[in-house]
């Protein structure tokens, strides 16, 4: 939670705390909870949280109540709040309220609402174990108490310092873009010089990968937010997928420099001096430097709504490889080195390839969904937006 956030949670709560004790509302601090429990990072995940609590109080109300009122009907004073209820009636009532928290859960299951059972059924137990002598009343005050508190954090969610699913994830998508291009050089470094450091490089690995996780959790959230565009819907898309494909090639750079080092976690440098390695060492150093600034100027233009890159140089560097590859396979040369380390070397190669490719892809389908007569940097305004 960042500092906006918790101001954020803090004037909703207020707000309702005044609401609920300017017209003393009967138990209105459920509202204030509400308030507090549905206040999210971002439009999207806000309003996910607001339809989760709000349903699952309404059925968990709803099943509570059913029940309250038809134990009353056949059991009168079954229910019924005193001192003690005796070893007997207190398990009836703890089996009533067991049979309908069960009860709550399978119809939220039933109903596909996984985000909704645990508040069903904790509101479940409130009307049935609290509320019981007036259960439908009870069950309309707590729904209404909810529905209040959500009403008020998402009018403060949306107009006090408004944050987007869609504009979090442009941000995200640009720290992972950059961690792509941070690890794919660390990788080509290794891989040419024989140093794998598991550590250090599985630190820059994971932190890629768990950034992409929270990016997939945004474009969900994102979903749920208003006033989006088919355009924007579409740009937003493209734009994960194609950043998950880097992250991709950039997962079998690693596999290959790694199992390439006879010894990994030994930081002694030892350059590949084979003429396999030595034959195309420039060219692959040449292209990972490309890659490396391609993927940070996809970056700072996602950030700062700026032009895309042009990638200039990319397709020559590509094409420099390919030819040096053909060289070597009429050569011969190929043939002459260890097998297993032949296929480690096109793996990597491969890779590397692909990831420039996939990343000319991305900005040309950006650029191409600009339009041909807008600006190539209203794509990332939209993205952004």
């Amino acid at each position: 939670m960042n500092l906006v956030h918790a101001a954020k949670t803090g004037l909703a709560a207020a707000i309702t705390a005044v609401i609920y004790l300017a017209f003393s509302i009967p138990h209105g601090f459920w509202a204030v909870v509400s308030a507090v429990v549905v206040m999210q990072a971002n439009i999207g995940s806000s309003l996910k949280a607001s339809w989760a609590r709000l349903l699952g109080t309404a059925i968990g109300a709803l099943i509570g109540a059913v029940l309250a009122a038809a134990i009353n009907a056949l059991w009168p004073g079954m229910l019924a709040q005193g001192e003690g209820l005796g070893l007997g009636r207190a398990s009836l009532v703890a089996l009533a309220a067991g049979a309908g928290v069960a009860l709550t859960g399978a119809l939220c299951v039933a109903l596909r609402l996984k985000d909704a059972y645990r508040l069903a059924g904790v509101t479940c137990a409130i009307v049935l174990l609290v509320f019981a002598q007036h259960p439908w009343e009870s069950a309309l005050q707590r729904t209404l108490d909810v529905a209040l508190g959500i009403f008020v954090a998402l009018v403060v969610t949306v107009f006090v310092w408004p944050s987007r699913a869609r504009q979090q994830l442009s941000a995200k998508l640009s720290e992972v873009l950059r961690d792509i291009a941070a690890l794919c050089a660390a990788l080509e470094h290794a891989y040419q010089n024989r140093c794998y450091l598991p550590q250090e490089l599985g630190a820059m690995r994971d932190a890629m990968k768990q950034k992409f996780r929270e990016s997939r959790a945004l474009l969900q959230e994102a979903d749920n937010e208003p006033g989006r565009t088919a355009a924007e819907a579409a740009a937003l898309g493209e734009l994960f997928v194609g950043v998950e494909r880097l992250l991709e090639h950039v997962l079998s750079l690693d596999e290959a420099a790694r199992s390439s080092d006879a010894d990994p976690g030994d930081p002694h440098e030892e350059p590949r001096d084979d003429e396999l390695h030595r034959a195309v060492a420039g060219e692959v150093r040449d292209l990972t430097a490309l890659v490396k600034a391609g993927c940070e100027a996809l970056a700072d233009a996602l950030i700062r709504r700026g032009q895309l890159p042009e990638l200039a140089g990319m397709d020559e560097a590509v094409g420099r490889l390919d030819a040096r590859l053909l060289e070597l396979r009429t050569s011969g040369i190929s043939r002459r080195q260890p097998l297993d380390e032949v296929m480690r070397f096109h793996m990597f190669v491969q890779a590397l390839k692909a990831l420039s490719r996939d990343l000319a892809e991305a900005v040309a389908k950006l650029r191409a969904r600009a339009g041909r007569d807008l600006d190539p940097a209203q794509v990332t305004r939209r993205v952004r937006r």
